[in-house]
């Protein structure tokens, strides 16, 4: 009878754990790295020999506690792309641990942050994929302001009918300019978003071909593409006004002015 994986795991003497890192965000980029001193195939894909060093894992209710880093080569190709910004896109991990001919996932997680030390080492720190599903969702309140996300399933506005396409004219710290931002009126696009090289930024300013977002695009070149979308402050007269969508309002906008709870008849 052949060797189980339990038996090779719980093995002093033939325990020899190879561990397979793949690493994969929402734009289809895909980093495979191993700890073997050769490079491993597995399930079609080649997983490139690299130094790696993990924390160890640990079990527990805070997701703090059970976040694993993984410390990877200088010159890593996937922590490159970190070294000038933040992580904006959904980036997982999938651990393997493989003995012999078995192999079986040992964890997963979602990538929270990238440093880089005084020697450029880079450090990645994830947290486990079950921590995306136990915080508890903030409740609505009882506002004049609509709180729903604009072109959320509350909201039900079709955020595709409500873009602009078009090629970046000039980057300067946040301010971007573009012909087709002069397409629309003024604050336009104030409270929407512009989406360039896989980066997503707040729309904070709109005045005739120039906008300002909430943070500069590092990455932003002349000549990109970019995709921009019209903004909402919440209100009932934009979204009547605008987008044509008050049956879905979601603020209150008969709400009195003096609160009815504060213990006062008076109003």
């Amino acid at each position: 009878m052949s060797p189980s994986y339990e038996s090779y795991e719980q093995s002093v003497a033939s325990g020899e754990p190879i561990e397979l890192y793949h690493i994969y965000d929402e734009n289809g980029e895909h980093w495979r790295y191993c700890t073997s001193e050769e490079d491993v195939t597995y399930n079609g894909d080649v997983y490139e020999s690299s130094i790696i060093d993990r924390s160890e894992m640990v079990l527990g209710e805070n997701s703090e506690v059970n976040a694993l880093t993984v410390k990877l080569k200088r010159s890593n190709e996937m922590t490159n792309t970190f070294i000038a910004c933040p992580v904006e896109s959904v980036v997982r991990l999938v651990l393997y641990r493989q003995h012999a001919d078995y192999t079986a996932i040992y964890w997963s997680g979602v990538l929270v942050s990238v440093t880089h030390d005084g020697s450029g080492i880079p450090t990645c720190r994830f947290e486990p994929v079950s921590s995306e599903s136990v915080h508890v969702g903030a409740r609505r309140c009882n506002q004049r302001l609509c709180d729903h996300v604009l072109y959320g399933y509350r909201c039900d506005v079709d955020a595709w009918e409500w873009k602009v396409e078009g090629v970046i004219a000039g980057v300067s710290g946040i301010q971007i300019s573009a012909v087709a931002f002069g397409t629309k009126p003024d604050n336009w696009f104030v409270g929407g978003e512009i989406v360039t090289r896989g980066a997503h930024r707040l729309i904070t300013y709109h005045v005739g071909t120039i906008i300002k977002v909430s943070r500069s695009i590092l990455t932003a070149e002349v000549g990109d593409s970019f995709e921009a979308y019209a903004g909402c402050d919440h209100t009932p007269t934009t979204c009547n006004g605008k987008f044509s969508n008050k049956l879905n309002y979601g603020g209150n906008e008969f709400l009195p002015v003096k609160n009815p709870y504060a213990g006062s008849i008076k109003y």
